[in-house]
């Protein structure tokens, strides 16, 4: 893969991406301006389609002036202690309206008395969020899906480690060696599968950003477990 045709298919992937969102949203001005809308209830429905693509397009959209910004250095991190169960809250308070939570059973499993972690908070949360989102997105599977965050200060190495695992069918092996690079999507990941490419390249620059790391590894249910 060289770059250039990366960076070519991503300007492709992104436009098909943002293209789905505003014709819906386009739909749904036009119903509401003639007239075919008109009892609260639909209104109301409506209203909450048009926010929840919104919201996705200003997900997209930051994504990519995130990437933007981590590429060329601008970006500015604010390191300071931080309690990683805060940070745990936050993430799951503010996930995207347009994951389908309701087929997954989201557990944690976060060590007591967790030392503080030198970060910056709205990265990290930016970072779990992410890590989160994917194992959604991914994570699915026949019968019930869970997603586990688990917690932990690893001995000796003076570090926290945070870990988002989930049930699903896991990464294929062709995907293993790629999965941290700019624009790269899974062989196996459907073009109607939302998604640029960017999210775990994000999240590893800006862990290495403020001192941390990102690392895979298979999960023992089979599933994907990120570090």
């Amino acid at each position: 893969h060289s770059l250039g045709r990366l960076q070519m298919e991503f300007a492709a992937g992104v436009s098909h991406e943002l293209r789905t969102p505003l014709a819906v949203i386009r739909s749904a001005a036009h119903n509401l301006r003639s007239g075919i809308v008109r009892d609260k209830e639909d209104v109301e429905q409506y209203a909450t389609i048009v926010g929840d693509e919104a919201r996705r397009l200003s997900d997209m959209v930051e994504e990519v002036l995130l990437y933007a910004e981590t590429q060329s250095g601008r970006k500015k991190f604010k390191l300071e202690p931080i309690d990683v169960n805060e940070i745990i809250d936050r993430a799951i308070a503010h996930l995207s309206p347009t994951i389908d939570m309701d087929n997954f059973q989201l557990k944690t499993r976060i060590e007591p008395d967790l030392p503080a972690v030198k970060a910056d908070g709205s990265a990290l949360v930016q970072c779990v969020q992410n890590l989160l989102s994917n194992a959604y997105k991914y994570g699915k599977r026949e019968g019930p899906a869970t997603i586990e965050i688990a917690a932990q200060a690893s001995a000796g190495s003076k570090e926290v480690q945070l870990s988002v695992i989930d049930n699903g069918p896991g990464v294929d092996k062709v995907d293993q060696a790629h999965l941290f690079e700019p624009f790269y999507r899974g062989v196996k990941v459907g073009s109607n599968t939302p998604g640029n490419g960017l999210g775990l390249h994000l999240v590893k620059r800006i862990m290495q950003a403020q001192g941390g790391r990102v690392t895979f590894s298979p999960a023992p249910s089979g599933g994907a477990a990120f570090t």
